[in-house]
């Protein structure tokens, strides 16, 4: 299965910069054990979400060019004070081929940003639900498809996960960003997120022994 992992701030901090960047390489490293296939990380402020994806293991990922412009412009335009998070992702390819940028996550559909660790095995009918359709080969998009439609109707992101856990048929861990939302959102139907919280920093992995190598090497 994937690996997916992400963290939280409260209050971004100029002072945190070499910290933020062990962070994300040492759990990018941590993660790739769960799938080599492709890499891909979301960054997030009270403003914005963007994100970066390719068809190459963690650890090469996070040694590209690309990978490093993507984490130095966007920290270098980010306000002191204002909020910070990431979510990120190793795959182990299931649906799709990931060749196609688009099967890669974190899936982005219509205001949500999302990473998701499992297997749908109903997404048919939740899309007929919904009333829309995919617009890429992954399973995982009808779940950000989902919120993103519970959220532009006026629910609050937790009703909306937990209306959409009660219908899903399989298995989904997932970590999610919404435009114009405030916060990080996590949630599992197979108790296979782990969490931990340093003062404002909140992490959380697919595995707990991601976390526990995490706290050994760097804090």
């Amino acid at each position: 299965m994937c690996g997916i992992f992400g963290w939280y701030l409260p209050s971004f901090e100029q002072t945190g910069l070499g910290l933020y960047k062990e962070v994300v390489t040492a759990l990018f490293r941590l993660s790739e054990s769960r799938g080599k296939e492709a890499a891909g990380l979301a960054l997030a402020d009270d403003s914005r979400i963007e994100v970066l994806r390719a068809p190459l293991p963690a650890s090469k990922f996070i040694a590209t060019q690309e990978f490093g412009f993507f984490w130095d412009s966007f920290l270098a335009s980010c306000t002191l004070g204002n909020s910070f998070g990431a979510i990120g992702h190793a795959r182990l390819a299931t649906n799709g081929l990931q060749d196609n940028v688009q099967n890669n996550q974190p899936v982005i559909r219509d205001s949500v940003t999302l990473v998701h660790n499992g297997i749908i095995l109903n997404e048919d009918a939740l899309w007929r639900q919904i009333g829309k359709h995919p617009a890429t080969e992954l399973d995982s998009e009808v779940l950000a498809a989902a919120i993103a439609h519970g959220i532009g109707s006026n629910e609050s992101p937790d009703a909306v996960v937990a209306s959409l856990f009660r219908q899903i048929k399989g298995s989904a861990s997932i970590g999610f960003f919404a435009q114009d939302v405030p916060g990080l959102f996590i949630c599992t139907n197979n108790a296979s997120l782990y969490q931990v919280r340093i003062d404002d920093f909140f992490i959380f992995a697919s595995e707990r022994i991601f976390l526990q190598q995490l706290l050994k090497i760097i804090f």
